[in-house]
């Protein structure tokens, strides 16, 4: 049996997957990708949390730390509600009732098609909400595994296969089956990050057109299995595995 925050993971697609710790997060510049205007987008990701900081996860965003909050972000709150955070003209959000799963991998994805925009988990929709008017440009950067300007809202688990596109690849109010392979790169695709290289590597490469430089705040890497298709985690403080005793084991007898 395992105790506290033990776990199993592996790589959801590839060979290997994005590791965030509290404080973590993969940062890049802004960029009018990050702006989609009036017009459709998706953004869109694997993830797998294994906890939830004190205020609860943000996933991804380039919206502002402060007033008048510009641009966009997705993020659960610990009330149990996800939200998209955007600003029209106006700081506002569109939410969901929703509390996630932890230690397991889920696609989750938000798109606007005209003026509706939903909330996918693993493909199912949460229904579609209406959303008008036209996102306002941020000056912000593009954040992956917590929120701006907050250490409240970290992203504390794995991520694989991110993707941002000025295009709606799911119709609000319908359900789809997620890809379980790499997203391809595509015109509409503004921003790509794989996690596909070995353990340990601190490198992270948009595979879009764009091109985008992708920084770091504190040491997220890759994690890869060195055998099969998942590996335990511990965290260096209190967890572990307990096996219960069996009669005969390393007993006077030569063992390994």
């Amino acid at each position: 049996e395992s105790a506290n925050q033990t776990h199993a993971i592996g790589p959801k697609v590839g060979s290997s997957a994005m590791a965030f710790a509290n404080g973590e997060y993969l940062d890049s510049a802004s960029s009018t990708d990050w702006d989609f205007g009036s017009g459709a987008f998706t953004v869109e990701g694997w993830y797998n949390f294994t906890e939830k900081d004190s205020g609860g996860i943000t996933m991804m965003g380039n919206r502002q730390s402060s007033s008048p909050y510009n641009g966009w972000m997705m993020q659960w709150d610990a009330s149990d509600d996800m939200y998209f955070y955007f600003h029209n003209g106006s700081n506002i959000n569109v939410s969901w009732a929703w509390s996630p799963e932890y230690k397991k991998w889920m696609h989750i994805a938000f798109a606007r098609s005209g003026n509706l925009i939903d909330f996918w988990v693993d493909g199912v929709s949460q229904g579609s909400q209406a959303i008008t008017g036209t996102l306002t440009a941020s000056n912000a950067a593009f954040k992956l595994g917590g929120q701006p300007g907050s250490s409240s809202y970290d992203l504390i688990g794995y991520a694989d296969e991110q993707r941002i596109s000025n295009v709606a690849r799911y119709t609000p109010g319908t359900n789809f089956t997620p890809d379980t392979t790499e997203f391809s790169n595509d015109a509409n695709t503004k921003l790509l990050i794989h996690s596909n290289t070995t353990m340990g590597s601190t490198t992270f490469t948009d595979s879009s057109s764009a091109g985008h430089t992708i920084t770091t705040t504190g040491s997220p890497k890759h994690v890869a299995s060195k055998i099969g298709t998942g590996m335990a985690v511990f965290d260096g403080t209190d967890d572990n595995i307990t096996i219960r005793k069996e009669a005969g084991w390393l007993d006077a007898n030569d063992f390994t």
